[in-house]
């Protein structure tokens, strides 16, 4: 949702993530996924991305069963549409796929982004000639 405030609400998302959440974050943070830098509950626009990869303007949001609500659904779109016209693109994956099978989801991560036709910044960035 957008919020009057979303630096309040964004600092409200990283006190109290969903468990989803944590299990991202624990994977994401301090370089431990292909030594790139995440950020969490990122402000793009006035929307806040679940995490947020500046050097690859990758931005990694994770849905729940409130997203499968028509109006969730919408917004998402709406959402997305504005994010992505900042060049970022959005990658979703669902709660329950990381609470389940966290290794297959980030084997899968790694592929897609290795296999994107811009995955040269993301080679440079494993061989550390870019600082993410």
């Amino acid at each position: 949702m957008k919020y009057k405030n979303t630096l309040i609400a964004a600092r409200e998302f990283r006190k109290f993530p969903t468990k989803a959440e944590k299990i991202m974050w624990e994977a994401l943070r301090n370089r431990k996924f292909l030594n790139l830098k995440f950020r969490r509950q990122h402000i793009i626009k006035g929307f806040i991305l679940d995490f947020y990869c500046p050097v690859l303007k990758l931005g990694i949001e994770l849905d729940g069963s409130v997203h499968l609500r028509e109006e969730s659904r919408s917004y998402d779109q709406e959402r997305d549409f504005v994010i992505k016209q900042c060049g970022i693109t959005i990658t979703r994956i669902e709660n329950s796929a990381i609470e389940i099978a966290l290794p297959a989801v980030l084997r899968a991560l790694e592929f897609a982004l290795k296999n994107k036709p811009s995955s040269t910044k993301l080679e440079r960035v494993a061989e550390g000639r870019v600082r993410s």
